[in-house]
């Protein structure tokens, strides 16, 4: 599938909900089921389910691809990174930054939990040297509170 907030490619992991999990590289996205759009249609063999979710959860199943749909105006990008190690961490937030710069995104948002709030810690020196980094700030409570940073990218 296509994830068209993005414009990039990946796998359907999980479907649920009217949202899908996508893994596009290293990274997963969670995507409501209208911002993706199919890549490579699998032959059906049967009468099955024919909605968006039907076929979605029939891709998962498939490892098939998906796109997000891209734009500057589309929903910003996060990344999970809870239950990694810091080190992984700062790698994965590195790899994110500058794809995230490179598809064009103003701001996005970094989870990390709460915890022991060494992920916070790691992630928030990261991101104070970080080249595509203008400002960053815990998340409001409506987007994950101290369990999640918001980053404004430079433009």
């Amino acid at each position: 599938m296509r994830l068209k907030t993005l414009g990039m490619t990946g796998t359907v992991e999980r479907v649920g909900d009217g949202e899908a999990e996508v893994r596009v590289n290293n990274l997963r996205f969670r995507e409501k089921l209208s911002n993706l759009e199919i890549v490579k249609a699998q032959p059906r063999k049967s009468k099955e389910d024919d909605t968006l979710a039907g076929r979605l959860r029939r891709m998962q199943e498939r490892g098939t691809e998906v796109r997000l749909r891209g734009g500057r105006d589309a929903v910003d990008a996060e990344l999970n990174l809870i239950g990694q190690t810091t080190d992984d961490a700062r790698d994965r937030v590195d790899r994110f930054l500058d794809e995230a710069f490179l598809h064009g995104h103003t701001h996005v948002r970094v989870i990390h939990g709460h915890g022991t709030g060494a992920l916070r810690r790691a992630v928030a020196e990261l991101l104070r040297h970080h080249p595509h980094v203008a400002r960053f700030d815990l998340a409001p409570e409506n987007q994950g509170g101290a369990g999640a940073t918001v980053v404004e990218l430079k433009q």
